[in-house]
């Protein structure tokens, strides 16, 4: 695959602190003449069988390779003093990545002391090198206006960066992991699930200039991990479950680099979850809830109060974040012609604990990064069987959320419509996304780097062949 982009490598627009946008949301830090191209290629393979009736067994492996070269103008927050001119920064770089994985799986299908039991074994390794070369221009660059932007075409900073060294930062990742898992079908209305997992991480992250070696750093750890849950179904239409499981999780390993600050612990916690689902009124009512607690440990959060180390954002952990809450859908057949799909989610998301050297002080308690509390969405279609043709229309609403810096992201509710027309052999699609061009922040970032805007109306047209 070949992609080339041209002053593409977006960033957000600058907000208050209220999450207003301070210009046009078309705004944009990169020249035309900036780019993006990526090349890449992946190959990969899959076997599967089975053993009688009760194995089966499947095994792949995929290889994957891309370099994709970057030269872009990167925003660093307002000129000191002025409330319209962005500073910037140009950066000229080349990431090349290539990985391989593996991985294996079976089951069998037993009797013992009258249950079944289905055991499930697996393993997968993964192995991959990334490669940047970076050079940065940060003395010179011309400031962008925000409310004015004035943009060229002349490649200055592509030639005054051609004469600075590359740094180079060299990223080896590994990945082992196996699990074993039994599932027990007490009775017809009664099963049960426990599983065991390993992992273990190998990463190590060196850079250099000029060929010679600045920073070197290496992390390892291994450990296992469990789940269990059950299932109980009182009626045939009528399932209540509850789980739980623990996480272990290996930091990026770009996130080991000592410039980032690095290395970090692993990322580490658990979660339980209780729910039911029910299937009602011959089929034509299908409801789900759900209640859960989710608890990670050191997360890592860019810190905006530390200026970057040779162009790599300082990170810093998050002692532990706890997310509470519960979800609802439905899918409903309103009519023979008639659907109506429609979830909500309340998630309360607070930082519960902290450690040295965490990124936010005083932190306990404050709500946690883009999440919001409530957020619904709802879909319905209406078919005309008559003329071959339904109508669509739907929504998505988020509720206000948090930047990295603290600044407010505002609310939205977007609308979606669809018409779809049936044409014999073919099927005529046309959308309007976010159909009253609402002007509205998708996510937060950073103060420096703003607000990332959402799309703005878009229309969209699709045929599609029935062979």
């Amino acid at each position: 695959m070949t992609n080339f982009l041209r002053a593409n490598r977006l960033r957000g627009v600058p907000v208050d602190n209220d999450g207003n946008f301070l210009g046009d949301i078309r705004w944009n830090a990169n020249e035309p003449t900036d780019f993006l191209h990526l090349k890449s290629q992946a190959y990969q393979a899959r076997y599967a069988t089975t053993i009688g009736d009760a194995v089966t067994f499947d095994a792949g492996a995929r290889y994957f390779d891309a370099t994709e070269t970057q030269q872009y103008h990167e925003p660093r927050g307002f000129v000191a003093g002025s409330k319209d001119l962005i500073a910037r920064e140009f950066r000229d770089q080349i990431r090349s990545v290539d990985g391989l994985s593996f991985m294996a799986n079976a089951t069998a299908k037993v009797q013992i002391a009258g249950m079944t039991h289905k055991f499930q074994a697996g393993a997968d390794w993964y192995d991959e090198t990334s490669i940047l070369d970076s050079r940065i221009l940060r003395n010179g660059v011309t400031p962008l206006s925000l409310s004015k932007p004035v943009y060229t075409v002349t490649g200055r900073d592509v030639a005054r960066v051609a004469v600075l060294p590359f740094a180079v930062t060299d990223t080896r990742t590994k990945r082992q992991g196996g699990y074993l898992q039994d599932q027990i079908s007490i009775t017809d209305a009664l099963l049960i699930v426990g599983g065991v997992r390993y992992d273990r991480f190998d990463d190590a992250v060196t850079t250099a200039t000029g060929g010679r070696t600045t920073a070197s750093s290496a992390y390892r750890d291994g450990r296992f991990t469990y789940r269990g849950g059950a299932i109980f179904k009182p009626q045939e239409q009528l399932s209540l479950y509850a789980s739980w499981s623990g996480s272990f999780e290996p930091q990026s390993a770009a996130s080991q680099n000592v410039d980032a600050g690095g290395p970090f612990a692993p990322v580490t916690g658990g979660q339980i979850e209780a729910g039911v689902k029910s299937v009602l009124l011959d089929g034509r009512l299908q409801a789900n809830a759900a209640l859960y607690r989710i608890i990670r440990r050191n997360l890592l959060q860019v810190d905006p109060s530390q200026p970057p180390v040779n162009g790599v954002d300082q990170l810093r952990p998050i002692g532990e974040v706890t997310s509470k809450g519960f979800e609802f859908d439905l899918s409903t057949d309103l009519t023979p012609d008639w659907v109506l799909l429609a979830n909500y989610a309340y998630n309360d998301t607070k930082i519960t604990g902290t450690v040295a050297g965490q990124s936010l002080t005083n932190a306990v308690g404050d709500r946690f990064a883009n999440a919001p509390r409530h957020q619904l969405g709802f879909w319905t279609r209406y078919q005309i069987a008559p003329i071959g043709t339904a109508i669509g229309f739907g929504g998505e609403y988020l509720s206000s959320r948090i930047s990295l810096s603290g600044q407010t992201v505002q609310p939205y509710m977007i609308f979606d419509a669809s018409i779809t027309k049936s044409l014999g052999i073919a099927e005529l699609m046309l959308r309007v996304d976010n159909l009253f061009d609402k002007r509205y922040t998708a996510s937060g970032f950073s103060a420096q780097t703003g607000s990332f805007p959402g799309e703005p109306r878009t229309l969209l047209a699709e045929l599609r062949l029935r062979l």
